[in-house]
This record gives structure tokens, C-alpha cells and sequence, in this order.
């Protein structure tokens, strides 16, 4: 009954949300803002998921069945473990990539992948900021993923787009990200290179952008793939336009905003500031505000 009682309150908490036609995913229930850290629950149109913490004891069936009653969802996907590419609990599984809106725009999603389903859900301010900013700009969205953050840019004006990242798959994906949307994008637009050897070779050439997306992953891996957050800084300052902005995501948990912020300013140098900063939308709500995804934009003063 306690359970329940959170499911509810949770979801009241987003009616504004449920009500939008235009945003069709975001989440649901978020654990450690929600009451119940042991589950996350988000939505993906007429689909929910439900990630569930290692080893978290939850009610599975009582949370389908409370979603059941509000959503009546298609299916609900269960997820044990960050790696689980999951199960489906009620309904069927889909046939393939589902279609989702945010604010508008379309974007393709897998809900049977491991970890991710394509679409980071919590960096939806920094998609709004990004969309309000980018009007007649050579934009570069490194660490691209699946290219959202590029599709918001052109969404709002940019002249044009590059999606840099060693991931292939994901750089097919982004390509439809962009059709969806009938943006017409260039198959030289994604480039399936190592960011850092990238950003080299573009200062080398005197290129030069407006605007400079970068997006790393919480830890560097290892290979050819391995970057330092410091040196990525120094590059993309000099691959910068003077009336440009650089928008850097801070994605380690538990690490303090303000420390971050100080690396980059000390990596760019002093003549730039922080002009703007964000952090995940209320749908994640955290009580630890150094636990929240949070971005910021740099420019030169």
C-alpha cells in the first residue's frame, strides 16, 4: 500500500507532462526523488520501463499494475542491472524501433537495448537550451551518440551539423533521428572518428564552429577511445569562433558542480565565463543536487 501511495504521488507530480501531446517520454518515477530508490520507471509513448537497482526486492507486479490502470500501456519492460537489455512483463515486446516526441520532435528509440534506449531522457533542458541557441551556427556535437542534440540544434536554426563518434551503429541511428524530422543531413555529417583526434585535425585544417557540444561519458574507456576531460577542453577552446559557445555535459554522479565548473574555466583559460548552466528536469528530481545531471555553456567574455 505504501508503494502504491508513491506511484501516485509520483505521477500526480507529472500531470502537467501526461497532458502534452507534444512530449510523449519522460520519467515517471524517479527513486531516490520519488521515495523508492530501489526503481526508476520511465515512459516511451504507450510503453513503460522499469530499471530496477541490483538485487531490489520491488513489487514488480504491483508497479504493472498500477501503470496498467493510469497509462494502459502497449507493453512494460523490465530491466535488472544497468547491462540487461530486459523482459517484458505485460503486453509484447515490439516489433522494432518505437517513435517518440519531445517537445515536437520525433526520435527513434530501442526499448530492448542494453543500458540506454537510444534517448537520454533527464538532458531534455539542455535539448530546450540548445534549440534556443543555435540559429545560423556551424554547430559540432561530439560524443554524439544518437545525434539528439543535433537534431534540436538544426530544429533551431543551425547552419549546419557535424555528429562525431566512434560508435557506427549510433551514428546510423542519428541519421534517422534526422529523417524522421526531414532534416536533410549529409552522410559526410557523421563521422565515426575519436573525438579528441578529430578536434585536432580540424584546428589543423583552421576550422573553426559557432557552437561545440560536448557530451563525454562519466569514465574513459580504454583503447583508442580513452580522452581526458582537461585536454577535450583545450581543443574544443581552440576549434571556437570568437561569438561562439561551448555547452559541456557533467554527467559523474556525486562529483560538486562548482569544482567542474572551476577545471573548465582553468582549461579554457580566463577570458572565458559560464553564461549559462542547467540541470536535469523536474521529472528527475534529486535531493542531492550534486546526484542531478547538469550541462553548462562557455563563451569568451
Amino acid at each position: 500500500m505504501e508503494l502504491r501511495k508513491k506511484l501516485t504521488a509520483a505521477w500526480i507530480r507529472r500531470e502537467q507532462m501526461h497532458e502534452d501531446p507534444a512530449t510523449t517520454a519522460y520519467r515517471i518515477f524517479h527513486g531516490h526523488g520519488d521515495g523508492e530508490p530501489r526503481f526508476d520507471a520511465d515512459r516511451f509513448g504507450k510503453a513503460v520501463v522499469l530499471w530496477l537497482r541490483k538485487n531490489s526486492g520491488v513489487d514488480v507486479d504491483s508497479v504493472a499494475e498500477f501503470y496498467s490502470e493510469v497509462l494502459q500501456p502497449d507493453t512494460i519492460i523490465v530491466k535488472d542491472g544497468a547491462r540487461d537489455s530486459g523482459h517484458v512483463l505485460v503486453g509484447s515486446a515490439p516489433s522494432g524501433p518505437l517513435t517518440i516526441k519531445e517537445e515536437g520532435l520525433s526520435f527513434s528509440v530501442d526499448l530492448l537495448a542494453a543500458q540506454n534506449a537510444g534517448f537520454f531522457l533527464d538532458a531534455r533542458p539542455a535539448r530546450n537550451w540548445l534549440r534556443r541557441h543555435s540559429a545560423g551556427r556551424r554547430v559540432a556535437n561530439l560524443f554524439a551518440y544518437t545525434g539528439s542534440l543535433g537534431v534540436v540544434a538544426v530544429a533551431g536554426g543551425a547552419r549546419s551539423i557535424e555528429h562525431v563518434d566512434l560508435q557506427t551503429g549510433q551514428l546510423r541511428r542519428a541519421q534517422v533521428n534526422h529523417q524522421l524530422n526531414h532534416q536533410r543531413v549529409s552522410t559526410r555529417d557523421f563521422q565515426d572518428v575519436e573525438v579528441g583526434r578529430w578536434l585536432r585535425q580540424a584546428i589543423k585544417k583552421g576550422r573553426s564552429f559557432d557552437g561545440i557540444i560536448l557530451d563525454p561519458p562519466p569514465r574513459s574507456p580504454r583503447g583508442r577511445a580513452r580522452f581526458r576531460r582537461e585536454r577535450l577542453y583545450e581543443l574544443a577552446g581552440k576549434a571556437l569562433s570568437p561569438e561562439g559557445w561551448i555547452f559541456v555535459f557533467f554527467n559523474r554522479r556525486g562529483l560538486d558542480p562548482h569544482e567542474e565548473n572551476e577545471q573548465v574555466i582553468d582549461t579554457l583559460g580566463p577570458g572565458y565565463e559560464r553564461f549559462w548552466e542547467g540541470r536535469s528536469g523536474d521529472d528527475f528530481m534529486e535531493p542531492d543536487l550534486k546526484n542531478r545531471l547538469h550541462f553548462a555553456a562557455y563563451r569568451l567574455r
